[in-house]
């Protein structure tokens, strides 16, 4: 392939005609993030008229990707988790008939966390893996068996017991003594934005089941094949999708949701009713924009969940590099670096607003070394990633501070890939308000609520919110493992599904 043409980016708004658009649906779900376009799609699939709405013109929000100057980038995620049959994802698949509309390539090992003193490679052959940790590690290797068959053995039902008043580092503390080996088990904690002395045990454990020891699924033609066959099944089951439309407000009458007040491409605004809202959104847009005008107390569901503490957000950079890396970059895999003595120091910094980039931490992936066909021969993209607390676009401005902190990144990417900085064709920078204006997530926030077992496992948000018909789908609204990526907002998009099928069949045989 020379050309990018058969590769362009697709603008899917185009397809469209808002004139076809009905004025009354059984649901409307706002936001096409891959947990609503779950949700949409069960909907559907049951035969409910179904309508989704999106404020850009592409699907899948961090689950998405884009074009830029000939180079293709995934938007946020770098891999995919629990696509074996009976995983989140390969159960999503399944029950759409979807196993032959996707492919994946296996990257392994998926990654490698790159410390002081040692390199360990994440295989996705268990005893592979276990047995990496364990050459490293040989004092501490009968407790790693322990530990890695505790987390991938043990019922879930059990685990939640164990778990969800815990945080990580009680956990690890309870098998390890060497620090640097519980910092490696706390690298992945990345995932969701946390360090082990507070993030959920729960959610951790649950992370490494279903993201780190059955990861490693890349998507061929890049992470946005995942969102766009949802899209098509969504369709094919006679789901009606509107690209470039944003939600202006939830229409509420007598306690329940009755539709929504939408503008559309062009600028007009268009009055759509449904007596089922699902919002893929934080409940901050929720209640200070959706619902500002709806009575306070009718609210008191939703606004109780503003008090809880969001997780950090991030700065991304894309580089666009013109060179051929393979057999230049060292890892294939993603990599995760971090130079100090335990990665909760790095962590806890982002987790209570700094920038923590003096500690050294890195992570990189290059999605055109997994998938061969993205780019010409020759071209590569790559994604770099830290934690970042929200700041005004202004600061991030500021006398050029985006570009210094970028500069430094690359810098050391390049200590991985020698002589990168001569190469890049094209370099993009990404800050937390970046992440506001794609996503229009609170403060840019990556992985919706912090995971800390104060908001998972015993803090269940009720669907419907406190207004009959309303739902909060996606990272924002709970599942009972707390949030850690893609698998866990497919989990509460199929539980919103079910939890209005059910409400509904109960109606009929009422």
């Amino acid at each position: 392939m020379t050309e990018m043409t058969s590769k362009a980016e697709p603008r899917y708004y185009l397809q469209q005609n808002t004139k076809n658009i009905s004025d009354c649906y059984d649901a409307i779900v706002i936001g096409t993030g891959v947990g609503g376009l779950t949700c949409a799609t069960y909907l559907a699939k049951a035969g409910l008229k179904v309508l989704m709405l999106e404020k850009h013109y592409v699907p899948g929000g961090y689950c998405g990707s884009f074009w830029k100057k000939g180079y293709y980038f995934d938007a946020g995620a770098h891999y995919l988790g629990s696509c074996r049959r009976e995983g989140q994802i390969g159960r999503l698949l399944v029950d759409h008939g979807l196993e032959d509309r996707i492919q994946f390539i296996k990257v392994d090992p998926s990654d490698v966390f790159i410390t002081r003193n040692h390199e360990i490679k994440v295989w996705q052959d268990f005893d592979r893996f276990v047995e990496e940790l364990q050459n490293h590690f040989p004092k501490e290797s009968h407790r790693i068996r322990q530990f890695m068959d505790y987390i991938t053995k043990s019922n879930p039902l059990q685990l939640y017991a164990d778990l969800r008043a815990k945080t990580f580092a009680q956990v690890l503390d309870g098998y390890f003594t060497d620090v640097e080996l519980k910092s490696i088990f706390s690298i992945p904690l990345g995932n969701i934005a946390v360090p082990s002395t507070e993030a959920s045990a729960l959610t951790t454990i649950f992370l490494y089941r279903e993201f780190i020891l059955d990861g490693g699924y890349y998507p061929k033609g890049g992470m946005q094949a995942l969102p766009d066959i949802l899209m098509e099944r969504f369709r094919e089951y006679g789901g009606e999708l509107l690209f470039l439309a944003s939600a202006q407000a939830i229409n509420v009458e007598n306690g329940r949701a009755a539709g929504v007040r939408l503008k559309v491409y062009g600028g007009s605004e268009v009055e759509v009713r449904a007596r089922i809202v699902v919002a893929n959104c934080d409940p901050h847009q929720l209640a200070n924009q959706l619902l500002c005008h709806v009575n306070a107390k009718e609210l008191d569901g939703i606004r109780g969940l503003l008090r809880r503490r969001s997780s950090a957000s991030a700065i991304m950079v894309h580089l666009g590099v013109k060179q051929e890396l393979r057999g230049i970059a060292k890892y294939e895999s993603n990599v995760w670096h971090y130079p100090g003595t335990h990665i909760d120091d790095y962590y806890a910094a982002i987790a209570h607003g700094e920038l923590g980039l003096e500690k050294g931490f890195l992570f990189f992936s290059i999605p055109s070394l997994h998938d061969a066909e993205l780019l010409p021969r020759g071209r590569h993209s790559i994604q770099a990633i830290i934690g970042a607390p929200f700041k005004p676009r202004n600061e991030w401005e500021s006398q050029g501070f985006k570009e210094r902190i970028a500069e430094e990144i690359v810098r050391r990417i390049d200590n991985f890939i020698p002589g990168l900085t001569s190469w890049i064709d094209v370099k993009l920078v990404a800050t937390p308000p970046t992440l506001i204006k794609y996503t229009s997530n609170y403060e840019g926030a990556m992985y919706g609520w912090a995971s800390t077992p104060d908001q998972v496992g015993n803090t269940a948000l009720k669907n419907p919110i406190g207004i009959g018909g309303l739902f909060l789908v996606g990272h924002w609204a709970d599942v009972p493992t707390g949030h850690s990526g893609i698998a866990t907002v497919v989990a509460s998009g199929r539980s919103v599904a079910r939890t209005i099928l059910r409400a509904r069949k109960s109606q009929v045989n009422a």
